[in-house]
């Protein structure tokens, strides 16, 4: 009996136990094996993906195009192969060409940046759905109303160890008040910035991702709003501490980042600056730029032990709110009147 003549999903069985560079030779023997392997692809052994960059070109009538990068590598003997896809203003069905011929489990990074899109977000979870450990992750999210798919994505990462969500706008829906982020190992750094579109960072979710990962080494947190999160500011305030002071081997959060950008020039910050400056363990800085409606405290402590330096930064920047979201204008939140309130 010909290996032909066996049902196709019998062939496909056999093919799954080759590697990719053998079924690369065994596409060319006839037209039958090459329809067998598309047909069954995910059986097949992939290259396994180091580096993936995913982006929005244009999105015309629905016509949405984009900018992929690809570096993947297989293995051939014992030499690691290395090698990368790139292209430039292609549609999502192309993308997809792309994912379901590749393995997603361990990466160096992940960039995503979508602007207006509806789909490619839910395409891509569904490759990564048994989960993915990844060094590096920057996503940008610009108008594209996906929150379950954007929340779904973060449970796809089992392991990262820096995390940046450079901005998160899912107009014309709003992402809610109560977001509590999914459970990720090894976390070190963690970077977030909201749309002023919508509230997404909240005091909960904040308490709850330091609590959870007391190895943290940087975080940093963007919010838009008219109010200080009182309840966060005093946790760290509470928490950063240096391992000379405490029975620690390393130091609790040794930089953590906080932003309000504020529409309103009215907005009192003297509750947060008292705060500050009560705290006698820290050495506190104060910084005003008028001229651009820039408000920093920076407080730091000096390890003796790990020689560190354990730093916060408090910022108040008076923005205009449509230079952060293309679904506001203007005429949606009004300029702001009111002179920034001075120390």
């Amino acid at each position: 009996m010909s290996l032909q003549s066996l049902p196709n999903e019998l062939i496909a069985k056999i093919f799954s136990y080759l590697r990719q560079e053998d079924l690369k030779n065994v596409r060319y023997v006839t037209r039958n094996f090459h329809y067998i392997i598309e047909e069954h692809i995910y059986l097949m052994d992939k290259p396994e993906v180091s580096e993936v960059v995913l982006e929005s070109v244009s999105n015309e009538e629905g016509n949405e195009k984009f900018r992929v990068e690809f570096l993947f590598f297989f293995i051939v003997g014992e030499q690691k192969i290395s090698k990368d896809v790139k292209r430039n203003n292609i549609s999502i069905s192309e993308v997809q060409y792309f994912l379901k011929k590749l393995k997603f489990k361990d990466l160096c990074q992940l960039r995503i940046k979508l602007k207006k899109s509806h789909k490619m977000l839910d395409i891509f979870n569904f490759y990564i759905k048994h989960g993915i450990e990844v060094t590096l992750v920057r996503i940008d999210i610009d108008q594209c109303p996906i929150m379950d798919s954007f929340m779904q994505f973060l449970s796809h990462l089992r392991s990262v160890k820096s995390l940046n969500i450079d901005n998160l706008c899912v107009y014309p829906l709003k992402p809610g008040s109560s977001c509590i982020l999914p459970s990720i190992k090894d976390l070190q750094n963690v970077w977030i910035k909201e749309c002023i579109c919508g509230t997404f960072i909240n005091e909960p979710m904040i308490i709850k991702l330091l609590l959870s990962h007391p190895n943290i080494e940087g975080i940093g947190i963007t919010c838009f709003g008219n109010n200080f999160h009182m309840k966060l500011i005093n946790h760290i305030l509470k928490m950063q501490n240096c391992c000379n002071s405490i029975t620690r081997s390393s130091c609790s959060y040794p930089f953590f980042s906080y932003g309000i950008v504020s529409t309103n020039k009215d907005i009192n910050f003297e509750e947060v600056k008292n705060k500050c400056l009560q705290n006698i363990s820290y050495i506190w800085n104060i910084e005003v730029n008028e001229r651009r409606n820039h408000f920093w405290i920076f407080g730091l402590k000096f390890c003796e032990k790990c020689l560190k330096t354990v730093h916060i930064q408090i910022m108040l920047k008076i923005e205009d709110c449509n230079r952060y979201c293309g679904g506001l204008t203007n005429n949606t939140m009004g300029p702001p009147q009111a002179k920034i309130k001075k120390l």
